[in-house]
């Protein structure tokens, strides 16, 4: 079943085209780029909230699904087992700088299931981080699988994998049992069924889910509040929630919006970032789920899309848009520091309940 209100009813009220969200970069005072995004914001009951653009688009969630890649292993009692604690699942949870203290945290994560940095099979990449950059300029070699970003996540399904007695050669696999478990996971999470959510291979080897903006949405403000699960599943969600706002800095690492979003808003907002365009959120106070896609990819424009639609959406305060202004929008500067442009985001979310969306065909 599709999550949300019949999709006809909104294309209706929309005249059959879906308006679109926008980003804008000007430079000189004239717009340079204009990047187009989708938004959905959903309850735990899968129905729509607001909206901008097409709430049904269908992409790639990519990394921020991993808060669902990660629930099974602490449904499971698995993550106390091993005595693992917030940062630890912040850090399975993340997409991290490959700084000094995500690398040691992956590394534990490692030891304690007996394995090694071998067992990983995320592949390597140089970091985004000058803190990093600095790091394995200093170390005199090139990066190895700790230093990807992914590395967290990773050997969190490896020790997973241990505490099940699963194979951990081919954890990767589509038909591994982890990857299974995972799926199931993924869609009872977001209310699609499993036949019609589409896998590829991610950028890290693993599974990636092909959804709508709306199941996305679903899927975080279940973890959130907890609507519809099991009791153990419930627990678990809660769990990785308080640990994203315990110890923010391992779910993404300095300069970064996951980590400085959850420091100054965490009470009410944990957000996770995808790769090209998406980002989703969970705003704790209304129980709702937020899911976003740059139609073009672009990485800052999504960040400008989810604070401004966080602002809309009651989820941020002033004092909080003060401390994420360089994400939010402002000053674009070339290489010199010198302020060439800005960033803006311009669009107003439409509210499912004014526009009577939600009421029936």
């Amino acid at each position: 079943m599709e999550p949300g209100p019949p999709k006809r009813r909104v294309n209706a009220i929309l005249g059959g085209m879906p308006d679109s969200a926008v980003v804008e970069s000007r430079r000189g005072g004239r717009r340079e780029t204009l990047h187009h995004v989708s938004i959905a914001v959903a309850d735990g009951a899968g129905r729509l909230v607001a909206w901008a653009g097409d709430p049904w688009q269908r992409t790639y969630w990519r990394s921020a699904a991993k808060p669902f890649q990660l629930l099974p292993f602490v449904a499971s009692g698995g993550t106390s087992a091993y005595g693992f604690g917030a940062c630890e699942l912040a850090l399975m949870a993340a997409s991290h700088n490959g700084e000094s203290a995500h690398r040691a945290a992956a590394a534990a994560i490692l030891a304690a299931a007996g394995l090694g940095e071998s067992d990983l099979l995320c592949g390597a990449h140089l970091p985004d981080n000058e803190a990093a950059w600095r790091e394995l300029a200093l170390s005199g070699g090139p990066p190895t699988p700790l230093w990807n970003n992914c590395s967290g996540k990773h050997a969190g399904m490896l020790a997973y994998c241990r505490y099940r007695g699963w194979p951990t050669a081919d954890y990767c696999r589509e038909d591994h049992p982890l990857q299974v478990e995972i799926l199931q996971v993924v869609s009872r999470m977001s209310g699609e069924a499993l036949d019609a959510i589409g896998i590829a291979v991610d950028g890290c080897g693993l599974p990636v889910f092909h959804l709508s903006l709306v199941g996305m949405a679903t899927a975080y403000a279940r973890l959130v509040g907890g609507d519809g699960l099991p009791a153990e599943w419930r627990d678990a969600a809660r769990e990785i929630v308080e640990a994203l706002v315990a110890e923010p800095w391992f779910l993404a690492g300095t300069g970064r919006l996951c980590t400085r979003l959850i420091e100054v808003a965490g009470e009410r907002v944990v957000a996770k970032v995808g790769a090209t365009g998406v980002y989703c959120a969970g705003l704790l106070r209304e129980r709702w789920g937020l899911a976003l896609k740059v139609e073009d990819g672009s990485v800052r424009p999504a960040g400008a899309a989810l604070v401004e639609a966080l602002r809309q959406l009651g989820g941020l305060e002033e004092g909080d848009l003060a401390a994420l202004a360089p994400f939010r929008a402002g000053e674009l500067r070339n290489h010199a520091g010198t302020v060439v442009g800005e960033v803006e985001a311009g669009f107003r979310l439409r509210f499912a309940e004014a526009a009577g969306v939600n009421g029936g065909e």
